[in-house]
């Protein structure tokens, strides 16, 4: 187990025979951007939830950022930590970081996991904290795994992020990748340039309400409650960063009104890959055209000329649903882009107040 000094600003972390330093920073984060600028420099690939510009984009939330830097001073890792209020316990507050994974190299990785065990040092009052892992690359999920048990953390039985996804790899050519989707995928893709329907990016904040009641229909169908979510930012966010978020709508030509937008799609790129966050459609219309194959087919477009080296289809369940259950279509909608299962995730939690954190 690595050792720390527990110095309020700075925190030195031994990692074999390197010495990194870390800093938990607060503030402005503008301030922030410049040591984001390193690790892209370096070719480090940053985590969405860990982007400054998505923390500027939401100033009524609290952020912390850490960051390392090793021996030499270099930029090895960074991440962003959400801290939020605890409803159970008054005074007490939550801490999660999510996505944790990329680094210049794997002692920095640890020292960042490392950092990331001592900030309820720094931050008073810290009931829980939950960090979530995120790797498609072969070892590193038990590497990351091992070390976070090492230092204190526990695995959570009932994470809230998946731990298993679909994944489809973006070395071809578009033509390749069209070429290796299932036929129906195919079939639907091109019916979506024989109707009266446009795809175009979501840019108007004033849709907000169309996608919270597509969200709404569309879970219903599911049985399933939607998550809380705030379209304007995640609209405004997706306008202003292209690279970083791209929102798409499928719009019928015949409608002037919110009802125009039929289906959206949403995506966030993570410096070496994209994922699929979320998406909806409506039942009601006469229109006879698959209402989400385009969008998708359109995002993975996005993330291969991004430069992302797979695509990432949202997770799948745990147990795979049978034709009567309503997460089925879902699962098979997904199944007809890519058949590659991956374990990409694990999330754990670190309680410094075990015993108060249980009464929670």
């Amino acid at each position: 187990m690595s050792e720390m000094s527990l110095d309020p600003q700075t925190l030195k972390i031994p990692i074999g025979s390197d010495v990194f330093q870390a800093a938990l920073l607060g503030g402005d984060p503008s301030d922030w951007v410049s040591f984001e600028a390193e690790l892209i420099d370096a070719g480090v690939p940053i985590p969405f939830p860990s982007r400054v510009a998505w923390a500027q984009a939401n100033p009524g939330r609290s952020h912390r950022y850490l960051t390392v830097r090793n021996g030499q001073g270099s930029a090895e890792a960074a991440a962003i930590v959400l801290i939020q209020n605890s409803r159970a316990i008054p005074g007490w507050r939550l801490a999660r970081t999510e996505r944790i994974g990329p680094a210049r190299s794997e002692e920095g990785r640890r020292a960042l996991l490392t950092g990331l065990s001592r900030i309820p040092l720094l931050e008073p009052r810290i009931l829980r904290f939950r960090v979530g892992v995120f790797s498609a690359e072969a070892g590193c999920l038990s590497q990351c795994a091992g070390h976070l048990e090492a230092i204190g953390f526990r695995r959570e039985p009932r994470p809230r992020s998946y731990l298993r996804t679909l994944t489809l790899q973006l070395s071809s050519s578009a033509e390749e990748l069209f070429s290796q989707l299932h036929p129906t995928a195919r079939r639907h893709i091109r019916a979506t340039t024989k109707k009266p329907v446009s795809i175009r990016a979501v840019t108007d904040p004033t849709l907000a309400h169309r996608l919270e009641e597509l969200s709404r229909e569309t879970h219903a169908r599911t049985r399933s409650v939607p998550p809380a979510r705030d379209w304007n930012a995640a609209i405004r966010f997706s306008a202003a960063h292209p690279g970083l978020s791209r929102m798409l709508g499928l719009f019928t030509d015949d409608r002037h009104d919110s009802s125009r937008l039929l289906s959206f799609a949403w995506s966030c790129f993570h410096g070496d890959h994209a994922h699929y966050e979320a998406g909806a459609s409506t039942r009601e219309t006469e229109l006879k055209v698959p209402l989400a194959y385009g969008l998708l087919w359109e995002l993975i477009l996005w993330a291969e000329a991004s430069g992302g080296t797979f695509f990432d289809f949202g997770g799948i369940p745990v147990h795979s649903p049978g034709s009567g259950d309503p997460l089925f279509g879902i699962q098979q909608f997904k199944n007809y882009f890519a058949s590659e299962v991956s374990e990409v995730g694990a999330e754990f939690s670190l309680e410094p107040n075990a015993a108060l954190a249980s009464a929670s």
